[in-house]
């Protein structure tokens, strides 16, 4: 996780500096790999880094595209920012580094807000339009991604964390009463824009907000979730699952590299085909409310995962062993995946084809 943090200044005054990189410094636990700030006219921005995908400096944020007038800093991951990037190029777009960071920034200047409903991911960002003189603050489908804010009538701060806000402003340390007892009788947390301090907003879960050099601007909702279709058939939820991870290899989720299944085996201590079914639909399951890649067809193939799993191992001549959620999650950033994912989906499509009968020994 990165942090991200801003001041900006209402009117024709110029963000304090010093409380930039204040709030940056408070959210130093959230990216160790680095910091960064952007100042310019009337705003500013602070960026605590930890390096995921692109590990160079190419990457580092504040990121910015002068010939645009927009920059960018941003918490999170996009999972199909390889997909998105091929299609810019494809508008146009030349890039200069190889993250997911530069692809938000170019997917935002060709598509404005209408980007954020073509991400999928877990993501909260803060754009800085010079050209427009607007400030635009957006979070993912599920509100995975924290983004707080806060309106002191001369001003507008956003943070990663509330305690980077209070940090610089302590006099916004009231506590919302109502949004306290809600939580302690029902367990509501981040159910809408009100945060556990009178003085701070969160941005809800699905939305973008465009604010104005005098911090004029409402939430929009960019996302609804749709109901889903549960497959009726074996044969249509083998097809879903396929389709998956399909879309997730394309979607640069993974990368081909041989001999993987022994290396799971390496990695993790002997156990039971079944424990492994139920550890990949949760896994599915995981990924269809949290990671956001194509909601409907996870959910259908994970009602089917296990038989459809349980069937495809039989094809397979070696056996992975159990993997917990955690450590499949893992894995599945790690770039040496792909190979068994690619025998997944062989075995999956093999289940369609006719059973080759065995001669007699």
């Amino acid at each position: 996780m990165c942090g991200i943090a801003g001041i900006l200044s209402l009117g024709a005054g110029e963000a304090p500096r010093e409380d930039v990189l204040a709030m940056a410094r408070r959210l130093r636990h959230r990216g160790p790999d680095g910091e960064g700030s952007y100042f310019g006219q009337g705003i500013g921005f602070g960026h605590t880094r930890l390096a995921i995908i692109d590990l160079s400096h190419a990457s580092d944020q504040p990121f910015s595209d002068e010939a645009a007038g927009l920059v960018l800093v941003f918490n999170g991951e996009i999972y199909n920012y390889v997909e998105l990037r091929t299609e810019l190029e494809g508008l146009g777009h030349r890039f200069r580094s190889q993250g997911d960071t530069e692809v938000l920034l170019r997917a935002f200047a060709q598509w404005r807000t209408g980007a954020f409903a073509r991400l999928n991911g877990m993501f909260a960002c803060a754009i800085w339009d010079e050209r427009r003189q607007e400030l635009v603050l957006a979070r993912d489908r599920f509100g995975e991604k924290p983004l707080y804010l806060a309106r002191t009538g001369r001003e507008v701060l956003f943070a990663s964390e509330m305690k980077a806000i209070l940090a610089v402003r302590p006099e916004l340390r009231v506590p919302n009463l109502r949004a306290v007892y809600r939580y302690i009788a029902r367990g509501d947390l981040d159910q809408d824009t009100e945060s556990f301090f009178a003085g701070i907003e969160s941005l809800p879960a699905g939305h973008y907000l465009v604010l104005d050099r005098e911090g004029r601007g409402t939430p929009r909702r960019y996302w609804l979730p749709r109901a889903a279709e549960t497959p009726r058939r074996h044969a249509e939820a083998v097809e879903a699952f396929v389709e998956i991870l399909g879309k997730l290899h394309r979607a640069g989720l993974l990368a081909a590299v041989d001999g993987v299944l022994e290396e799971f085996d390496e990695q993790f201590s002997a156990a039971t085909r079944p424990e492994l079914m139920t550890m990949v639909a949760n896994f599915m399951m995981l990924l269809g409310t949290v990671g956001q890649v194509r909601y409907e067809p996870f959910f259908r193939a994970a009602m089917y995962a296990p038989q459809a799993v349980n069937e495809a191992l039989e094809r397979l001549d070696r056996k992975p062993k159990t993997l917990g959620v955690r450590e499949l999650w893992a894995l599945l950033h790690n770039p040496q995946v792909a190979a068994a994912v690619e025998v997944l989906v062989e075995a999956l499509r093999a289940l369609q084809r006719p059973r080759e009968s065995k001669p007699a020994s």
